[in-house]
């Protein structure tokens, strides 16, 4: 099932509404799914986080994890709580552990010509990305059709 950061900013902005009328477990584990995953899908950083949410970088950074470390352990509340966001917004979230792993990937600087930025940038905004996450998941496409 596809979705798009528009459709994950309705359902932020409903759980937003819901933890300032009451702040529990139910809640709270939605809005920890809804950070995993702008952060990991999205690329979203903390603070655009924080101040989607309005709370504190700090909380966002712990929060972030939370959906992996639940789900690893099998927590029966927590994969409760958050089955209708699961089942609209699948994603697999990645181990703490891992994250550290990753290796710096190797930078590539390009100039543009303004038309083609803007198209890029519009192909980033449409599809929720970074402008540089979208430029990388163009040139994939690319060389695997050149490939082929």
């Amino acid at each position: 099932m596809d979705y798009t950061v528009d459709s994950v900013l309705l359902e932020c902005n409903n759980v937003k509404e819901q933890i300032k009328k009451k702040k529990d477990r139910v809640v709270l584990d939605k809005r920890n799914y809804l950070i995993g995953l702008l952060y990991f899908k999205y690329s979203w950083s903390e603070t655009k986080i924080a101040d989607l949410f309005e709370m504190d970088r700090t909380t966002v950074n712990y929060s972030k994890y939370l959906p992996n470390q639940f789900i690893t352990i099998n927590d029966i509340s927590f994969i409760a709580n958050v089955n209708d966001l699961h089942l609209s917004f699948p994603y697999d979230f990645p181990d703490r552990e891992n994250q550290k792993l990753v290796t710096r990937l190797n930078a590539v600087t390009i100039r543009l010509h303004n038309d083609v930025y803007k198209k890029l940038n519009n192909y980033a905004k449409v599809n929720g990305l970074k402008i540089d996450k979208a430029a990388v998941s163009l040139l994939t496409k690319a060389i695997k059709i050149w490939d082929e």
